[in-house]
Protein backbone atom coordinates (compact mmCIF):
# COMPACT_ATOMS: atom_id res chain seq x y z
CA UNK A 1 0.00 0.00 0.00
CA UNK A 2 1.44 3.35 -0.33
CA UNK A 3 -0.27 6.62 0.75
CA UNK A 4 -2.39 9.34 0.61
CA UNK A 5 -0.70 10.96 -2.63
CA UNK A 6 -0.43 7.56 -4.51
CA UNK A 7 -2.21 4.49 -5.18
CA UNK A 8 -3.88 2.30 -3.08
CA UNK A 9 -3.92 -1.07 -3.32
CA UNK A 10 -5.91 -3.59 -1.13
CA UNK A 11 -4.77 -7.45 -0.76
CA UNK A 12 -7.24 -10.25 -1.89
CA UNK A 13 -10.18 -10.51 0.94
CA UNK A 14 -9.54 -7.33 2.87
CA UNK A 15 -11.82 -5.41 0.62
CA UNK A 16 -14.32 -5.06 3.34
CA UNK A 17 -11.76 -4.14 5.97
CA UNK A 18 -10.89 -1.27 3.68
CA UNK A 19 -14.85 0.33 4.79
CA UNK A 20 -13.39 0.67 7.99
CA UNK A 21 -10.12 1.10 7.91
CA UNK A 22 -7.99 3.70 9.12
CA UNK A 23 -6.66 4.42 5.38
CA UNK A 24 -10.12 4.88 4.51
CA UNK A 25 -10.14 7.57 7.51
CA UNK A 26 -6.89 8.75 6.95
CA UNK A 27 -7.58 9.50 3.21
CA UNK A 28 -10.50 11.94 4.33
CA UNK A 29 -7.86 13.72 6.38
CA UNK A 30 -6.15 16.39 5.39
CA UNK A 31 -3.12 18.04 7.09
CA UNK A 32 -3.85 21.48 8.62
CA UNK A 33 -1.16 23.06 8.58
CA UNK A 34 2.04 22.81 5.88
CA UNK A 35 5.07 20.62 6.58
CA UNK A 36 7.15 24.07 7.07
CA UNK A 37 4.30 24.89 9.85
CA UNK A 38 4.60 21.91 11.81
CA UNK A 39 8.32 22.11 11.32
CA UNK A 40 8.90 25.46 12.86
CA UNK A 41 6.07 24.68 15.35
CA UNK A 42 8.56 21.58 16.66
CA UNK A 43 11.43 24.11 16.84
CA UNK A 44 12.97 23.04 13.35
CA UNK A 45 14.38 24.71 10.86
CA UNK A 46 12.65 24.00 7.61
CA UNK A 47 15.29 22.99 5.21
CA UNK A 48 14.73 20.68 1.66
CA UNK A 49 15.70 17.76 3.48
CA UNK A 50 13.79 18.02 6.29
CA UNK A 51 10.83 18.64 4.16
CA UNK A 52 11.65 16.03 2.01
CA UNK A 53 11.30 13.32 4.87
CA UNK A 54 8.14 14.51 6.41
CA UNK A 55 7.04 14.19 3.08
CA UNK A 56 7.76 10.76 2.95
CA UNK A 57 6.77 9.63 6.08
CA UNK A 58 3.22 11.89 5.27
CA UNK A 59 2.23 9.78 2.04
CA UNK A 60 3.44 6.69 3.30
CA UNK A 61 0.38 6.87 5.79
CA UNK A 62 0.18 6.42 9.19
CA UNK A 63 2.76 3.54 9.80
CA UNK A 64 5.84 4.26 7.55
CA UNK A 65 8.71 1.98 7.85
CA UNK A 66 12.06 3.39 7.52
CA UNK A 67 12.65 1.82 4.14
CA UNK A 68 9.56 3.05 2.58
CA UNK A 69 10.54 6.61 3.67
CA UNK A 70 14.50 6.33 2.60
CA UNK A 71 13.16 4.95 -0.75
CA UNK A 72 10.34 7.95 -1.28
CA UNK A 73 13.19 10.40 -0.02
CA UNK A 74 15.85 8.88 -2.42
CA UNK A 75 12.87 8.83 -5.10
CA UNK A 76 12.37 12.66 -4.38
CA UNK A 77 16.17 13.77 -4.24
CA UNK A 78 19.05 11.27 -4.52
CA UNK A 79 21.52 14.04 -2.82
CA UNK A 80 19.97 13.02 0.71
CA UNK A 81 22.08 10.48 2.01
CA UNK A 82 20.11 7.64 4.61
CA UNK A 83 22.74 9.13 7.23
CA UNK A 84 20.62 12.33 6.98
CA UNK A 85 17.26 10.83 6.98
CA UNK A 86 18.37 8.66 10.11
CA UNK A 87 19.17 11.90 11.79
CA UNK A 88 16.23 13.75 11.07
CA UNK A 89 13.88 10.84 12.31
CA UNK A 90 15.75 10.55 15.43
CA UNK A 91 15.50 14.27 16.06
CA UNK A 92 12.07 14.23 15.06
CA UNK A 93 11.52 11.69 17.37
CA UNK A 94 13.16 12.84 20.28
CA UNK A 95 11.44 16.56 19.93
CA UNK A 96 7.67 14.67 19.38
CA UNK A 97 7.22 15.72 15.63
CA UNK A 98 7.32 11.96 15.02
CA UNK A 99 6.21 8.97 16.97
CA UNK A 100 8.19 5.47 16.88
CA UNK A 101 5.59 2.89 17.49
CA UNK A 102 7.32 -1.18 17.32
CA UNK A 103 4.76 -3.30 15.32
CA UNK A 104 6.07 -7.16 15.33
CA UNK A 105 9.35 -6.61 14.49
CA UNK A 106 9.28 -3.48 12.31
CA UNK A 107 9.43 -0.17 13.61
CA UNK A 108 6.73 1.87 11.94
CA UNK A 109 6.72 6.33 11.75
CA UNK A 110 4.18 8.50 12.52
CA UNK A 111 3.71 12.08 12.37
CA UNK A 112 2.04 12.95 15.66
CA UNK A 113 -1.00 13.77 15.79
CA UNK A 114 -3.10 16.48 17.77
CA UNK A 115 -5.67 14.00 18.56
CA UNK A 116 -4.98 11.12 20.76
CA UNK A 117 -5.97 7.59 18.74
CA UNK A 118 -5.69 3.97 18.82
CA UNK A 119 -5.14 1.36 16.63
CA UNK A 120 -5.80 -2.68 16.28
CA UNK A 121 -3.04 -3.92 13.77
CA UNK A 122 -3.04 -7.04 12.54
CA UNK A 123 0.24 -8.98 13.17
CA UNK A 124 0.49 -10.80 10.04
CA UNK A 125 -0.97 -8.70 7.02
CA UNK A 126 -0.49 -5.60 9.16
CA UNK A 127 -3.96 -4.37 8.24
CA UNK A 128 -4.54 -1.42 10.12
CA UNK A 129 -7.40 -0.15 11.76
CA UNK A 130 -8.25 2.89 13.39
CA UNK A 131 -10.68 3.09 16.38
CA UNK A 132 -12.19 5.81 18.16
CA UNK A 133 -10.14 6.49 21.67
CA UNK A 134 -13.23 6.50 23.50
CA UNK A 135 -13.52 3.13 23.49
CA UNK A 136 -10.42 2.59 25.08
CA UNK A 137 -10.60 5.01 27.53
CA UNK A 138 -12.60 2.65 30.32
CA UNK A 139 -9.55 0.16 29.71
CA UNK A 140 -7.13 3.07 30.68
CA UNK A 141 -9.02 4.08 33.62
CA UNK A 142 -9.33 0.33 34.99
CA UNK A 143 -5.56 0.38 34.88
CA UNK A 144 -5.06 3.59 36.59
CA UNK A 145 -7.83 2.60 39.04
CA UNK A 146 -6.39 -1.07 39.83
CA UNK A 147 -2.56 -0.53 39.23
CA UNK A 148 -2.45 3.41 39.93
CA UNK A 149 -0.55 3.40 36.56
CA UNK A 150 -2.06 6.52 34.02
CA UNK A 151 -1.49 5.41 30.86
CA UNK A 152 -0.39 8.33 28.26
CA UNK A 153 -3.23 8.31 26.00
CA UNK A 154 -2.07 9.68 22.96
CA UNK A 155 -1.08 6.48 21.13
CA UNK A 156 -2.22 2.68 21.62
CA UNK A 157 -1.83 -0.15 19.80
CA UNK A 158 -3.34 -3.28 19.72
CA UNK A 159 -1.84 -6.45 18.45
CA UNK A 160 -3.91 -9.17 17.05
CA UNK A 161 -5.50 -11.37 13.89
CA UNK A 162 -7.79 -9.22 11.43
CA UNK A 163 -10.87 -11.22 10.53
CA UNK A 164 -9.28 -12.30 7.04
CA UNK A 165 -6.13 -13.88 8.75
CA UNK A 166 -7.62 -15.27 11.74
CA UNK A 167 -10.24 -17.14 9.16
CA UNK A 168 -6.75 -17.96 6.89
CA UNK A 169 -5.10 -19.30 10.20
CA UNK A 170 -8.62 -21.65 11.18
CA UNK A 171 -8.96 -22.63 8.23
CA UNK A 172 -5.72 -23.46 6.47
CA UNK A 173 -5.44 -24.57 3.00
CA UNK A 174 -4.10 -28.14 2.16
Amino acid sequence: MTGRSGTLTVEPGHDTLLQNSVVANFLKWRPVISFDERLRQYGFRVTPQRRAIMKAIWDNGEHATLEEVLADVQRADANISPATVYRAIDLFIIRGLVIATKVGNDTVYEIHSEHPHSHLICRMCRADQRIDHARVRGLMDDLDQEFHFLVEPEHLILLGLCEHCRNAVANPKA
